[in-house]
C-alpha cells in the first residue's frame, strides 16, 4: 500500500508554469478522433511516456467516462508503474537492519516471519532469503535453509555466501560430499573465500580426509593469516591424525591471537594429556575455566588428568564442580564413578555410573564400568550381567567381551571364555589385550603354540616374556636362546627374563646375562611382624573378618588343593579396613630396599620408583598346598602369615622357594630353599622365584596373606 501511495503522488504532481499559474491545457479530442487520440496514447506508453499517455487517457474519460478502451489504458500503466518499482529488490537499509538484528539476537523464529513479509514485497531480495536460510538453519530446519539458498542462487547464479552457507547447511544435515561441492562452487566464484576454504576443510574432517582438511585449513590462512578458527579447526585435524606437537603449535598460534578463546585451551589440554604431559593439561584446563567459569566439560577432563596424575581427590573435587555445573552430563559421572574406582570407593563408584545412566539409560559405557567395579568387588555375576547389558546396546563392545572372557576364565568356564575372547577379536582383530589374556588362557591349559601365536599378535610387554616362558616348557632349545638374547641385548629388566634364565641355566647349562637378579636365593627375607606390631589386632582380627563376613568372594584357583583364594585385590575392595596393614608392608618393603642396598643385581638398581601393592587372602584345610608358580606381575613376592598350624611334621605347611620346580642336574645342587615359616612370619623374596608350599595337617587352617609389588609402568592384567 504504501509504493501504491507513492506512485500516486508522483502521478498528480503538477507540471509547473512559467508564470506561477495552471494554465487550461485543451482537450486532446478537439483536434483528434476518439480512436486516433487512443492510438497515441498506447504510443506513448510504449515510447516510455506514461505520464503522456495518462494525460491522453484522462481527456477521453473526460468526454466518454464509461469508454472501456481507457479505462484499461489507464489501468495498464498502472500495473506498469507498479511492475517497474517492483524491480527494486532490496528492501529498505533500516528493514534489512532489523532483520539482520532478530538473527543476530537468536530471535530465529521472528526473523523467519519478518522474512516471509519481506519477500512478499521484495520476492528477489538477496539479503532476505539468505536471512531466511541462516535462521532455517538455526532452527534446524535445514531442508528449508538448503531451499532459501538454492532461490537465492535462482536469483544471482555467482553468489559465492549462498553456496557457502549452502555448504554449512548440508554439512550439518550429513551430506558432506554435497557440502564439499558447494564450498567448491563459492571458491570457483571467489578464490580468496577464507571462510569457505575453512567450512570446507571440516567437511573433508567429517569425511574422514584428514590431510585434506589440513590443507584446506591452511589455505583459509594464506588468505587470513589471522583466521583464528582456522587455526583452532587444524588443531583438531592434527590431533585426531595423532601429530599431537603440530596440534599444540596450531591452538598455541590461534590463542595468540585471541587470548581468551576458552575453548582453544580446553582442546590443548586434550592434545597435552594425550601426549602425557600431565602439569601442562591440567594448566590448559585451569586457562579455560579461568575464562569461561561454567566449562563443565574442562572440569571433567581436568579430574581425568588429576586422576591419571595420581591426585584424585583433587579429580574428584573437579568432577564434582562439573556436574553442580551440568547436573545433567552423563559423562561427568562417568569421570567420577571412574576417580572413585581408583581410589578404590567401588559402591560409590557404581552409584556415580548408575547416576549416569539415570541420565542416558543406554550409556553402554556406564554398565561396562559398573562390570569392572562389579569385578573387583568380587561380584563376578553380577559384573557379567552389566557386561551383558553392554552388549546389549552396543554389539560391538569388544571390551565387554574381553573382560567378560576373564571372568568366565577365573570362574573355571574355559570353554565360555575362549567364546567370549573370540567375540572379541571378531570385533577388533587387532585387539593386543585380549590376544594376550587368551594366550594366558591357553597357556594356563598348556596349549603353548597356540598361546604364542596369540602372545606374538599382543604388543604388550609381558607378551614377549610369556613367547620365552612357551618356548622353554617345550623345550624349544635354539628358539628359546634366540628370543632371550633378543631380550638381552635390548636390556630388558623383568622377573620372567630372570626367572627363565636361571632356570635354563640349571636345564641347559649354557651361562647367560641375568639383568634381574642372577643368584636370586640370597635376596629372601624373614621377620617376625608379631615382636614389632600388635600383630592380633592388625591381621589377625582383620582377616578374620573379611573371611568370616564373606567380604570378597574366592576365586577358582588351579594351582590351590584343598583351599581357597580371594578374588580381586584385597587392599582396593577393602582399602578402609587394611590400611595399616599397607602402611605396615611399605615400611617392610623399604627396610628390604636397605638390606640390600649395595646390590648391583638388577633387583635392587632396577628398582620401580613407583609401585602399587596387591593382595589377597588364601586359606587351606587340612592336606591343603599350593603348587610350585611364580607371580609374573610383581616385582618382590611376599606373604604374611596370618595362621600356621603346629606342625605334625618338621616341614608340614612351610614354604619353599625355588629356582626350578623340578631338581635338575647342575654345578651348584642350591636349588631351593626350605623357609619355616610360624603366624606372624613375613617373607620376601624375587618374584622371580618359584614358591610352594609342603602340605600340612591339622585341624585349624592355614591362612596366608600373598601379595606383590607391582611396578605402576607395567601393564597389569
Amino acid at each position: 500500500m504504501k509504493r501504491l501511495n507513492e506512485l500516486n503522488k508522483v502521478q498528480k504532481k503538477a507540471t509547473p508554469s512559467t508564470d506561477g499559474q495552471n494554465p487550461v491545457r485543451p482537450n486532446v479530442l478537439d483536434s483528434l478522433k476518439l480512436d486516433q487520440a487512443i492510438r497515441l496514447a498506447k504510443k506513448k506508453a510504449k515510447a516510455g511516456s506514461p505520464k503522456d499517455a495518462k494525460l491522453i487517457y484522462n481527456d477521453i474519460l473526460g468526454r466518454f467516462p464509461k469508454n472501456k478502451r481507457a479505462l484499461d489504458g489507464i489501468k495498464s500503466l498502472v500495473v506498469g508503474l507498479i511492475g517497474k518499482a517492483s524491480k527494486v529488490k532490496e528492501p529498505p537499509q533500516d528493514q534489512q537492519q532489523r532483520l539482520i538484528n532478530l538473527f543476530q539476537q537468536g530471535q530465529l523464529q521472528q526473523a523467519l516471519d519478518s522474512a516471509k513479509q519481506l519477500l512478499l514485497q521484495f520476492p528477489d531480495s538477496l539479503t532476505v532469503y539468505n536471512v531466511q536460510g541462516a535462521a532455517n538453519a538455526g532452527l534446524g530446519q535445514l531442508d528449508a535453509a538448503i531451499g532459501s539458498y538454492k532461490q537465492a542462487l535462482k536469483i544471482k547464479p555467482d553468489y559465492a555466501d549462498a553456496y557457502n552457507n549452502m555448504g554449512v547447511a548440508l554439512k550439518n544435515k550429513g551430506d558432506l560430499e554435497a557440502a564439499i561441492g558447494s564450498y567448491n562452487k563459492a571458491l570457483k566464484i571467489k578464490p580468496d573465500y577464507a571462510d569457505a576454504y575453512n567450512n570446507m576443510g571440516l567437511a573433508l574432517q567429517g569425511n574422514g580426509d584428514l590431510e585434506a582438511a589440513i590443507d584446506s585449513y591452511q589455505q583459509a590462512l594464506k588468505i587470513k593469516p589471522d583466521y583464528v578458527d582456522a587455526y583452532f579447526n587444524k588443531g583438531i585435524a592434527l590431533q585426531e591424525k595423532g601429530d599431537l606437537e603440530a596440534a599444540i603449535d596450531s591452538y598455541q598460534k590461534a590463542i595468540k591471537i585471541k587470548p581468551d578463546y576458552a575453548q582453544v585451551y580446553y582442546n590443548m589440554g586434550n592434545a597435552l594429556n594425550d601426549k602425557g604431559d600431565l602439569e601442562a593439561a591440567i594448566s590448559s584446563y585451569k586457562k579455560a575455566v579461568k575464562i569461561e567459569p561454567d566449562y563443565a566439560e574442562a572440569y571433567s577432563n581436568m579430574g581425568n588428568a588429576l586422576q591419571d596424575k595420581g591426585d584424585s581427590e583433587d579429580a574428584i573435587n573437579s568432577h564434582k564442580r562439573a556436574i553442580k555445573i551440568k547436573p545433567d552430563y552423563a559423562d561427568a559421572y562417568i569421570n567420577m564413578g571412574n576417580a572413585l574406582m581408583g581410589k578404590g570407593s567401588l559402591d560409590a563408584s557404581i552409584d556415580n555410573y548408575r547416576q549416569a545412566l539415570k541420565i542416558k539409560p543406554e550409556l553402554a559405557d556406564a554398565f561396562y564400568n559398573i562390570g569392572i567395579a562389579l569385578s573387583r568387588k568380587g561380584d563376578l555375576d553380577a559384573a557379567i550381567d552389566n557386561y551383558n547389558q553392554a552388549l546389549k546396546i552396543n554389539p560391538e563392545y569388544a571390551e565387554a567381551y574381553n573382560n567378560m572372557a576373564t571372568i568366565l576364565q577365573d570362574q573355571g568356564d574355559v570353554e565360555a571364555a575362549i567364546e567370549s575372547y573370540e567375540q572379541a577379536l571378531k570385533i577388533k582383530p587387532d585387539y593386543a589385550e585380549t590376544h594376550y589374556n587368551l594366550g594366558l588362557l591357553l597357556f594356563a591349559d598348556n596349549q603353548y603354540k597356540k598361546a604364542v601365536e596369540h602372545f606374538k599378535f599382543s604388543d604388550f610387554e609381558k607378551s614377549k616374556y610369556y613367547v620365552l616362558k612357551c618356548l622353554y616348557i617345550q623345550d624349544k632349545k635354539s628358539l628359546f636362546y634366540d628370543q632371550l638374547d633378543d631380550l638381552i641385548n635390548r636390556h630388558e629388566i623383568h622377573p620372567i627374563i630372570g626367572s627363565l634364565g636361571c632356570r635354563a641355566e640349571l636345564r641347559y647349562g649354557i651361562e647367560k646375562p641375568n639383568l634381574f637378579c642372577k643368584n636370586p636365593l640370597n635376596y629372601i627375607s624373614k621377620n617376625d611382624l608379631s615382636d614389632q606390631y600388635d600383630f592380633d589386632k592388625i591381621f589377625i582380627k582383620t582377616a578374620k573378618i573379611i573371611l568370616n563376613e564373606n567380604r570378597i568372594p574366592f576365586k577358582n584357583q588351579g594351582l590351590l588343593t584343598n583351599g581357597n583364594q580371594t578374588t580381586g585385590d584385597l587392599f582396593s575392595l577393602q582399602h578402609d579396613l587394611t590400611e595399616d596393614i599397607q602402611k605396615i608392608i611399605r615400611l617392610e618393603i623399604e627396610k628390604y630396599k636397605v638390606d640390600f642396598k649395595h646390590s648391583t643385581e638388577g633387583l635392587i638398581t632396577g628398582w620401580p620408583t613407583d609401585y602399587s601393592i596387591k593382595g589377597w587372602l588364601v586359606s587351606m584345610k587340612s592336606g591343603g598346598n599350593l603348587q610350585p608358580h611364580m607371580h609374573e606381575s610383581g616385582w618382590i613376592s611376599g606373604s604374611i602369615y596370618i595362621n600356621v598350624p603346629p606342625k605334625a611334621k618338621i616341614n608340614s605347611g612351610n614354604l619353599v622357594v625355588c629356582i626350578e620346580q623340578d631338581q635338575l642336574p647342575a654345578k651348584s645342587t642350591n636349588q631351593e630353599k626350605i623357609i619355616d615359616v610360624v603366624t606372624g612370619s613375613l617373607c620376601l623374596f624375587p618374584a622371580s622365584l618359584l614358591h610352594y608350599t609342603i602340605p600340612f595337617e591339622s585341624q585349624e587352617d592355614r591362612i596366608v596373606l600373598a601379595f606383590d609389588v607391582v611396578p605402576n609402568w607395567q601393564h597389569i592384567i
